[in-house]
């Protein structure tokens, strides 16, 4: 049972990813710099020089995929552990206030060497825009599996 929910949340994690990281290379794409946003999050792990990358690099732009890809995962399969059967509104509801308090964590609880990094560039509606799409694409995959 546990491996299921951990299984279902690595689908949800991989769904919201998608969902994010399109947005986040369309939010960079209107700045003529469609990868920035992405490559600030390998900040993580490569240090302030990832804030400066505006194109594909061969190192920044896999890392900061990987993190954002690895990190959503992680919030995935711990949805996933939280919401158990949820359906329905109550879905919605959990998936709303998740993302709320991922929002929190990110950037309340966390210090900022490890904040998302795309806040730096985009706008407060833009980074609003981004966690209400998790949201949404958490509800939705969490939504469209059965669980067995």
């Amino acid at each position: 049972m546990l491996r299921d929910r951990v299984l279902r949340g690595v689908w949800i994690g991989l769904v919201a990813a998608a969902a994010t990281a399109g947005a986040l290379v369309g939010f960079g794409w209107v700045r003529d710099s469609p990868l920035q946003p992405l490559n600030t999050i390998a900040h993580v792990l490569l240090g302030s020089r990832a804030f400066y990358v505006h194109e594909a690099h061969p190192l920044v732009t896999p890392v900061g995929i990987l993190v954002h890809l690895a990190s959503l995962i992680l919030w995935g399969v711990l949805f996933s552990i939280g919401v158990g059967r949820r359906r329905g509104v109550w879905l919605w509801v959990a998936a709303v206030l998740f993302a709320v308090g991922i929002a929190v964590v990110d950037f309340l609880v966390l210090p900022p060497r490890f904040s998302p990094g795309f806040e730096t560039v985009l706008t407060r509606g833009e980074v609003i825009v981004i966690y209400a799409l998790l949201a949404a694409a958490m509800g939705i995959s969490a939504g469209s599996l059965r669980e067995n």
